[in-house]
């Protein structure tokens, strides 16, 4: 029987709301949830959660339908994605530790990643080979990076406000969000998440902007009231629900 593990976190919302899904489909006791509390698991780093590992292989990544760890539990096969390049995109796009380097470096090389690609693609489930479609990737890079540079900005804006928000003790003003970009303190916020030690940062560290950048402030700015009271609501319905938490950690 193979073994069908999810890394989860608490604080994670696709991580609690696939939770929901798979005690709705009666699930949980044929999958083995398990808190992340490094960057690693297994010796294999850890893109996003939650993350399907299939006889310890990744086999998915936030998004994370609940049907692919239906799949996995049952052991039956999944079709292919429709555009395997776009499924490398929304992984890279869930992942706040990929789209940050993303956005950072202004490239997609720092992601290039066969276990990402194996997670997005669903590998050990689909059979597709995730070094192709990384060339392929690797061949469309600067158009991507282009096309997908608003999703990426808003993206990295959301996970900024939600961090912010633990970082007040759970609190935020309805103009802390502004201040905080007028400060400075995104960009020093990225410089930090897409690092560990120096390993991820550009050559030369000083800030340029480019469009992801500047689409991440320029959101913020508009809209950092509103983001600010969806990570409210979404993190005390996460953080106080109590069975969610003994399963969690």
């Amino acid at each position: 029987m193979a073994e069908v593990l999810v890394l989860v976190h608490r604080s994670c919302a696709s991580s609690y709301k696939l939770y929901k899904e798979l005690l709705s489909r009666g699930l949980l006791g044929r999958v083995r949830l398990v808190p992340v509390r490094g960057p690693e698991y297994g010796g294999r780093l850890v893109w996003s959660v939650p993350w399907l590992l299939y006889n310890g292989e990744p086999a998915g990544s936030d998004p994370l339908d609940p049907g692919v760890v239906e799949a996995a539990v049952e052991g039956s096969g999944l079709e292919p994605p429709a555009d395997p390049v776009e499924a490398f995109m929304e992984a890279v796009l869930h992942s706040s530790a990929a789209s940050s380097l993303v956005a950072l470096n202004y490239s997609l090389e720092p992601v290039l990643s066969e276990d990402l690609a194996k997670a997005a693609l669903h590998t050990p489930l689909t059979g597709v080979d995730p070094r192709e479609v990384l060339a392929r990737v690797r061949a469309e890079a600067g158009g991507l990076v282009e096309e997908w540079s608003v999703k990426i900005g808003r993206a990295l804006a959301m996970g900024f406000v939600r961090e912010l928000w633990w970082s007040r003790g759970g609190s935020l003003g309805p103009e802390d969000v502004e201040r905080a970009v007028e400060g400075g303190l995104f960009r020093l916020w990225l410089l930090a998440k897409a690092s560990l030690g120096r390993s991820g940062l550009p050559g030369d560290p000083r800030f340029k902007p480019n469009p992801i950048v500047e689409e991440a402030e320029s959101f913020l700015s508009r809209v950092g009231s509103i983001l600010a009271g969806r990570v409210e609501r979404e993190q005390r319905e996460i953080l106080g629900d109590e069975e969610w938490g003994k399963i969690a950690g």
